[in-house]
């Protein structure tokens, strides 16, 4: 299945921009970076991101 390790690369690329975004938002709102809700949030936008890639692959 060589998509689905072209799609697992566009999902870690797009994970650590959205893990990016967060750690900034963190830190405007909070004053301070929670670095497990951080983790959290980019392993689940990873999976998220991988998963709609290799099902919209699927329908076509």
């Amino acid at each position: 299945m060589p998509t689905v390790s072209s799609d697992i690369r566009y999902a870690v690329a797009s994970a650590v921009a959205g893990g990016v975004v967060f750690v900034a938002l963190s830190w405007a709102v909070e004053g301070e970076v929670d670095w497990v809700r951080g983790a959290a949030f980019m392993l689940a936008f990873g999976v998220v991101v991988t998963v709609a890639l290799v099902y919209s692959k699927q329908e076509k």
